[in-house]
């Protein structure tokens, strides 16, 4: 059981996200179990009241990302950017379904957001 609530507020105004509220609400509870699965669920004992305020903002930050990756990749059908320019704007895609590169993706937003606390030292496979 996670502790930490991510509210659509919080994920619109603290983080910048820009889902709408149906999609966060289909994706916060697979992208919470992401976050906790990858850190062995140590972060399942810790709640908003929490003393370490900048930690349970950054589990927060860290879930809310996780959520754009859910919605991007559910919403691209595996398509990946493979490059991107900016005059005239041009993207190319590289369509890669695998899991481990989904499950890669996620894992660095996780070691982005928790790695200064401890929470990612565990092998990624």
């Amino acid at each position: 059981l996670i502790l930490i609530t991510v509210s659509y507020e919080f994920y619109k105004d603290s983080y910048g996200g820009s889902i709408s509220e149906d999609d966060f609400n289909k994706n916060i509870l697979k992208a919470t179990r992401l976050v906790s699965n990858r850190t062995n669920s140590r972060i399942d004992t810790i709640s908003d009241d929490d003393t370490n305020q900048d930690l349970v903002t950054d589990i927060k930050l860290c879930i809310c990302n996780v959520i754009d990756k859910v919605q991007y990749y559910s919403k691209s059908n595996g398509k990946v950017i493979a490059s991107q320019s900016s005059g005239k704007i041009s993207e190319s895609y590289v369509v890669d379904s695998s899991r481990t590169s989904v499950e890669r993706d996620i894992a660095d937003v996780i070691k982005l957001w928790l790695s200064k606390y401890g929470y990612t030292n565990i092998v990624w496979i």
